[in-house]
């Protein structure tokens, strides 16, 4: 996921294994970044990581130093960080993990081999009530059955 212009601008593991995407595209984002979760204010002193120019040139570096740092912190802990710090994130999920977020929502439906729990179609309409019935037999709906 590396950007060919921006640095840092990737896939970092947290110390408990978990991924979390980052996109530093500014110089105040980057020195929030060192000084509030990398804890390295003075970096953006260093002339390899001074400006996006030098990072990207120098992204073998920046992109370890981040890979350090956030090998240090868990998940959670890097979460509150880069919220607090105000900076551009998203979690990388696991199909394990997309299945038990919260913002997932499921339906369960009787099927002729028991009850299947399935995610609910996305879009809701505001005054419809949605009804899912039970999943016909094969050859339950078709002609002359």
């Amino acid at each position: 996921l590396a950007h060919p212009s921006i640095a840092p601008y990737g896939v970092f593991r947290s110390k408990d294994g978990k991924e979390i995407l980052i996109s530093i595209q500014s110089e105040r984002e980057w020195k929030t970044l060192c000084a509030k979760v990398l804890g390295q204010p003075g970096l953006p002193d260093d002339p390899r990581f001074a400006n996006m120019v030098e990072r990207v040139g120098n992204r073998t570096v920046t992109d370890q130093i981040v890979s350090d740092s956030f090998g240090k912190l868990t998940r959670e802990e890097l979460l509150a960080k880069l919220a607090e710090a105000d900076i551009a994130f998203a979690e990388v999920n696991s199909m394990d993990d997309l299945a038990k977020h919260p913002h997932l929502r499921r339906l369960e439906v009787d099927t002729p081999n028991g009850k299947v729990s399935y995610p609910a179609p996305a879009a809701l309409v505001v005054g419809e009530d949605r009804h899912y019935g039970k999943v016909p037999a094969i050859g339950a709906r078709t002609k002359g059955s």
